[in-house]
């Protein structure tokens, strides 16, 4: 028995000593290294290519948001009833509702601005209501 575990120990010391077998064992672990590095490379390339497609993104959709142009004319419209014509205030206050539907469905900016108008306007009604009930 111990002569039969001697014939397989041996057996086994020469085919780990075989320079043969030690080659194509270093070649194919140099070749799984080679493998993996490349899947890393390529992974890496990827996130890279993400990242620069979310960054290049982001700064087109800020570049490209304007101010919607309801809200200005309804801010043009509610300055003006201050001071001129007063039934301006109501088109300011419709040109306000119907900019902040706009800016809401479109993602534009000024929705601020909107909310100034329609104060600015429904002021401005209030005053000259006032002004006629205290005649």
């Amino acid at each position: 028995m111990n002569n039969e575990n001697n014939n397989l120990n041996q057996g086994t010391n020469n085919v780990q000593s075989n320079p043969i077998h030690q080659t194509y064992n270093n070649s194919t672990q140099q070749q799984i290294n080679v493998n993996q590095n490349n899947e890393i490379n390529n992974m890496q390339q990827s996130i890279q290519q993400q990242n620069i497609q979310a960054q290049s993104a982001s700064i087109v959709s800020v570049q490209t948001r304007k101010i919607n142009k309801s809200a200005i004319i309804s801010l043009v419209c509610s300055v003006v009833s201050l001071f001129i014509f007063w039934w301006l205030a109501f088109v300011g206050i419709g040109l306000g509702i119907r900019a902040l539907n706009e800016i809401k469905t479109t993602g534009e900016k000024g929705k601020t601005l909107v909310i100034i108008s329609i104060i600015l306007a429904i002021i401005c009604a209030i005053l000259y209501f006032s002004q006629i009930l205290l005649k």
